[in-house]
């Protein structure tokens, strides 16, 4: 899990969050924003709409990057860097799969998050 999650940076985020509770909301806050900035990438790539696909791409990165979720806020900079330096054909390809193993990396730290969330609730109890 950890080229998807840095599970040392998300160590620190567990210390800092006994501190002041943050983790559990922001932990809950990420499914669906993160699932839509994906499917909106997807869309603005197919329509050709880089400029809000490197939007997109930001959006993420700072919601992947604010959990730990290092791989998808990794595959994020590519996205906005190929989109800065102006696309040609086999970029659109390259993006295309990129998207596609952004969403799997998703999917993956998902699952892990939602175990953590569950796992930081059953220690509460």
């Amino acid at each position: 899990m950890g080229d998807i999650i840095d599970l040392d940076l998300f160590a620190e985020l567990v210390r800092l969050d006994q501190q002041q509770p943050f983790l559990d909301e922001q932990i809950s806050n990420y499914f669906y924003p993160s699932s839509k900035c994906i499917w909106a990438m997807m869309d603005y790539l197919r329509s050709g709409d880089y400029r809000k696909l490197e939007q997109e791409a930001i959006e993420l990165r700072i919601l992947a990057s604010s959990l730990a979720v290092v791989r998808v806020a990794q595959l994020c900079t590519f996205v906005e860097n190929k989109c800065r330096s102006g696309l040609v054909d086999r970029d659109r390809l390259e993006i295309d799969t990129r998207l596609q193993v952004m969403e799997l990396a998703n999917q993956f730290a998902q699952d892990w998050l939602v175990k953590e969330l569950y796992a930081r609730r059953e220690r509460r109890r």
